[in-house]
């Protein structure tokens, strides 16, 4: 015969191992919300003009092979010395 405790014990068992499956699906859940909600973000900060003005600059007037050239425009304005770093920031 099977006593209270024995009952007990695979209760316990079973209900730990239902709670271990459940954290587990909630897991994945809450990794697909964090990644909805970066994305969400990210689409907000592309909205914003400062850096639809960088990812211009960054396309139209950007040359790599003019660095000191461009160093030296950055001197002059400091908003255009922060366009790469925030077009690289967005990425």
């Amino acid at each position: 015969m099977v006593t209270i405790t024995e009952d007990a014990a695979i209760i316990s068992a079973v209900a730990a191992i239902l709670l271990a499956i459940f954290t587990v699906i909630e897991l994945r859940h809450l990794e697909k919300h964090r990644n909805v909600d970066i994305s969400m973000k990210l689409f907000e900060w592309a909205q914003e003009d400062r850096l639809r003005k960088a990812f211009r600059w960054v396309g139209q007037e950007f040359q790599l092979e003019k660095y000191e050239k461009a160093k030296a425009e950055w001197k002059i304005s400091f908003e255009m010395s922060d366009y790469p770093n925030e077009v690289s920031s967005f990425f």
